[in-house]
Parts: C-alpha cells; sequence; structure tokens
C-alpha cells in the first residue's frame, strides 16, 4: 500500500533544517536539508562516507530520522553500507515527497479552475437571462 503523506509534511521534510541542527560532513560542510544531502552523497570520498557509515551506527539515518523527520526514508536507510545505495535511496524520497507537493499544487489549480468555470457559466446564464428579457 503506497505511503499517504500530507502536504505539510512532505514540505517539512523538503525544507532547510534550522541552523543548528545541520548535518555537520567529516572533513566538510554543513548539511541543511535533503537536497544538499543527495548532493554531497555524489561527490563525497569514500573516507568521509565511511566515517559516518559503519557498521555500529549511520550518522545519515540518524539524521534523517531525528533531524529531518522522515522516518520511513531513515529506516531504509539505517539498513544500508554503501554511498550508492544511501544515495538513491535519498534520490528517490526526495522524488517521492516532490510528487506529494506537485499533485497538491495541481489539486489546488484545478479548483480554482472549476471555481472559475462555474462562475463563467452563472454570470453567462445570467446575461442570457437578461437579454433575453431586453429583446424578448
Amino acid at each position: 500500500m503506497p505511503e499517504s503523506i500530507s502536504l505539510e509534511k512532505a514540505e517539512k521534510i523538503l525544507s532547510e533544517v534550522h541552523p543548528n541542527r545541520e548535518f555537520k560532513l567529516h572533513l566538510g560542510a554543513n548539511l541543511k536539508s535533503l537536497y544538499e544531502l543527495s548532493e554531497a552523497l555524489d561527490i563525497m570520498s569514500e573516507a568521509s562516507f565511511s566515517h559516518h557509515v559503519t557498521k555500529q551506527k549511520n550518522d545519515f539515518a540518524s539524521w534523517i530520522r531525528d533531524v529531518i523527520g522522515d522516518t520511513k526514508l531513515a529506516h531504509h536507510v539505517d539498513k544500508m553500507n554503501k554511498k550508492k545505495d544511501i544515495s538513491d535511496a535519498v534520490k528517490l524520497r526526495i522524488k517521492e515527497l516532490e510528487r506529494v507537493s506537485y499533485h497538491s499544487m495541481l489539486g489546488d489549480e484545478l479548483r480554482a479552475g472549476a471555481r472559475e468555470f462555474l462562475a463563467g457559466v452563472i454570470v453567462g446564464f445570467i446575461v442570457g437571462v437578461i437579454v433575453h428579457v431586453l429583446v424578448g
């Protein structure tokens, strides 16, 4: 069964974290979001990756769970020990969350379009009645 996630939760997971909750890479920059984690994993050295992911710990999974707030992704990442696997999982999750945002936005646009169409029908009907009364 596909996961049901609210627009608010998806946007929160994709947003930047507070500066004091950033992920501090070993010998590198601080990461503020899943987007930045995804980019960092693509260019990170194996030595830096190995500092954060060992048999005893997975710093990325912990940060994703405890700071980002995405328990689903954290659960998957916690079982992984290869940089490419984690990178692929993060990219896939970002796409899933962006799809929630896109579908929500699309739904809002369709509802607004339906309201505008209905308003046009009503105005057209009223104008038609007035013209019929005045001409007929």
